[in-house]
């Protein structure tokens, strides 16, 4: 702290540099872009008092997160899917550092055909069994790791079921119906 008399009459300016900057965090698909699925990135601190903390959570594409200057470790994740990118940031004092994350992914557009009313359930697994969150809808678009895949949709008493291959930067669609 510093004291400070001002005279009557006269001016003073003060100015204060704050150790801090910001991260743009843009999570996309590779040769994609940004699909309509909701993302979201974790960072991390990698020094500093905060060193292998959370910091901060975004969860909207672009958003500017205001974080002491240091170094961090980003983590994107979409959330329908297995796709995961990590990339490593440097924030310097009064900067801004924006972060494009592009993720080796495909994009699997799930869309079920029959009754417009019909509840569907989505589940999605890789080849190995490892099973994604499922999700419900009549479509639904899901962020795949490349590799095999089976997709099952529920709807009622009805299972349907279809296999395929997905690779990176791909965008594929996967029709189900009765």
């Amino acid at each position: 702290s510093q004291t400070i008399t001002v005279v009557d009459g006269s001016k003073i300016i003060a100015s204060f540099v704050l150790d801090a900057g910001g991260i743009r965090i843009l999570p996309r698909l590779q040769g994609l872009g940004l699909p309509a699925t909701p993302a979201r990135s974790l960072v991390f601190a990698l020094t500093g008092v905060h060193k292998g903390q959370l910091i901060a959570i975004s969860q909207e594409p672009g958003e500017i997160l205001r974080v002491p200057a240091g170094d961090y470790r980003i983590e994107s994740r979409f959330d329908a899917g297995n796709a995961r990118a990590v990339a490593d940031v440097r924030v310097k004092p009064g900067f801004m550092s924006a972060v494009e994350i592009d993720h080796a992914a495909g994009l699997a557009r799930l869309a079920f055909v029959g009754a417009p009313d019909a509840k569907v359930l989505w589940r999605v697994a890789d080849d190995r069994g490892n099973a994604m969150s499922p999700v419900e809808g009549l479509s639904a678009d899901v962020v795949l790791k490349p590799g095999t895949y089976t997709a099952i949709a529920q709807t009622g008493e009805e299972t349907l079921t279809a296999k395929f291959v997905i690779a990176a930067g791909e965008s594929r669609d996967i029709i189900l119906g009765n």
